[in-house]
């Protein structure tokens, strides 16, 4: 007697099924995921946001995301791994003594600490859709393409717009 393996295309389910097809991907790929991420990252929290990040992902992209066998899983793993590279670049650059913009914004009020006095300032002076922008975008990673959808307009936009808010902010930098 022969049992044939009925394939499943995860990301067809998981583009028609929506949030219980999310669930149960989390179900189906969750522990693996871990498993990589903590081989990667070697502490069980960093392990966890490198989960988090690679299912928000998944999310973020489930409309659009194809696979060549069937199962996301290889999609995740490699999701992951970039995040991963992401994150170890950021611990790399913070003992390095390279300040990010969301822990530049984590340090004390302007008026305790002159020296980003001047990145508050810049962002508090920005109309409030661009304060949203520098949050979700630049402060929080959020894809450009989730901002896109959140705020109604397209991911060029979303990126031109980034890129305007940048030189903002770097022309607020050199004047102080």
């Amino acid at each position: 007697m022969t049992v044939t393996v009925e394939t499943v295309d995860e990301a067809a389910a998981l583009r028609n099924g929506g949030r219980d097809a999310f669930d149960a991907l989390f179900r189906r790929h969750g522990t693996t995921v871990l498993r990589y991420a903590l081989k990667l990252t070697g502490s069980p929290a960093d392990a966890e946001e490198l989960v988090q990040d690679t299912f928000l992902t998944l999310w973020a992209k489930h409309r659009s995301v194809e696979t060549a066998g069937g199962s996301l899983l290889p999609w995740m793993l490699v999701t992951c791994r970039h995040h991963g590279a992401n994150m170890l670049r950021k611990k790399q650059k913070r003992q390095q003594g390279v300040v990010s913009l969301s822990d530049a914004l984590d340090q004390p009020a302007p008026e305790e600490s002159p020296e980003w006095g001047w990145l508050r300032s810049a962002i508090d002076e920005l109309p409030d859709s661009d304060r949203a922008l520098i949050v979700r975008c630049l402060i929080e990673g959020v894809p450009y393409g989730v901002a896109a959808a959140e705020l109604g307009i397209t991911v060029a936009a979303v990126a031109k717009r980034v890129q305007r808010l940048r030189a903002h902010l770097r022309h607020a930098r050199s004047e102080n």
